[in-house]
């Protein structure tokens, strides 16, 4: 045993070993490493990551938006094939309905949870889904993009869009007036509040 442990000593120390530091700081460096439990944001800061568990595969490229009821469903919409889910309490993944645009980037519940708003790329549509999963056109912005949709204290709805940069207010029929002309391209988010 000793000559074991003398042999690699002596072999270790025959080869010359230097030390090298290097400096990564951006996402790109970060990703041709091996990750664990950790996430690196866009400006190459590492952060604990929160504990993952996959619940379902919905076998679509991207999730885009997510929204929950008071009983614990969760609806996903989809891209690039404007499918929106919905996982039951229990964990049960269905199809709930199959747009015609190809992404669904935001989700909102209507007060009383019963109907679903959807707002979509390409063509700029938001979309009202009853709980069977009919998918009606409500409004078209003529934007490409919704980015997000939030109710105001009236209960109208409102629609973050661009490519103009535009907010639009929209009531309960599925008309809608220019409540904000950004100088910006695109408005993501919308807080109410």
């Amino acid at each position: 045993a000793r000559t074991a442990v003398l042999l690699v000593l002596t072999t270790g120390s025959a080869h010359a070993v230097t030390t090298s530091f290097w400096t990564v700081t951006t996402q790109e460096g970060f990703a041709a490493g091996d990750l664990s439990k950790v996430s690196v944001n866009s400006g190459g800061t590492v952060l604990l990551a929160p504990p993952m568990e996959q619940l379902a595969d919905t076998e679509e490229l991207y999730i885009w938006s997510t929204a929950r009821d008071a009983a614990g469903n969760l609806f996903v919409g989809t891209g690039n094939n404007g499918k929106l889910f919905k996982m039951s309490a229990d964990g049960e993944l269905s199809l709930l309905a199959d747009l015609k645009d190809p992404d669904i980037l935001c989700l909102e519940l209507s007060a009383d949870g019963k109907r679903l708003f959807a707002g979509t790329a390409r063509s700029g549509f938001v979309y009202g889904i009853e709980a069977s999963g009919s998918a009606t056109p409500f409004h078209d912005t003529q934007q490409r993009y919704v980015w997000d949709l939030a109710f105001d204290d009236d209960g109208r709805l409102l629609a973050a869009t661009g490519d103009d940069g535009h907010i639009y207010r929209i009531n309960k029929q599925g008309q809608a007036t220019l409540l904000f002309d950004s100088p910006e391209t695109h408005i993501m988010h919308l807080q109410i509040g």
